[in-house]
């Protein structure tokens, strides 16, 4: 699953640990522009499987290519 920065309703970070309890199973990958490593460590605790910071080259190894 992708989380952009903008969600309706909650932010990405509170929605996280609501995804992982209701899909445990589901890796959850935050894409944003803020390039602040406090957010991306957050996410990271909060449940994401990773934090992209965009825009991002595929062809630089970004999702394991």
């Amino acid at each position: 699953m992708l989380l952009g920065t903008k969600m309706l309703g909650e932010s990405r970070i509170e929605v996280l640990p609501e995804i992982k309890i209701k899909y445990p199973d589901t890796a959850t990958i935050t894409i944003s522009a803020i390039t602040d490593t406090k957010i991306a460590i957050q996410c990271m605790r909060k449940g994401a499987y990773n934090y992209l910071i965009r825009p991002f080259n595929l062809g630089e190894g970004a999702l394991g290519a």
